[in-house]
């Protein structure tokens, strides 16, 4: 049995019409808020092998919607 964890994430979004009736839109996520480091994963129960989850990353996104 593997030990329960809290993660925490966090995003964002701003969208922003435009006179055309299209869209910008802007967005901005953390996932491991944190850094926590623990098991995300067990490749195979019998074998024991677990999987680190990912340190913290970020992402920036931009959208154009019509």
């Amino acid at each position: 049995i593997m030990p329960s964890y809290t993660v925490l994430d966090l995003s964002a979004r701003y969208r922003q019409e435009l006179d055309d009736g299209r869209y910008l839109e802007f967005g901005l996520g953390v996932n491991n808020l944190t850094d926590a480091r623990y098991i995300g994963g067990m490749l195979d129960e019998f074998t024991q092998r677990f999987v680190v989850a990912a340190p913290r990353t970020a992402s920036l996104t931009v959208s154009l919607g019509f």
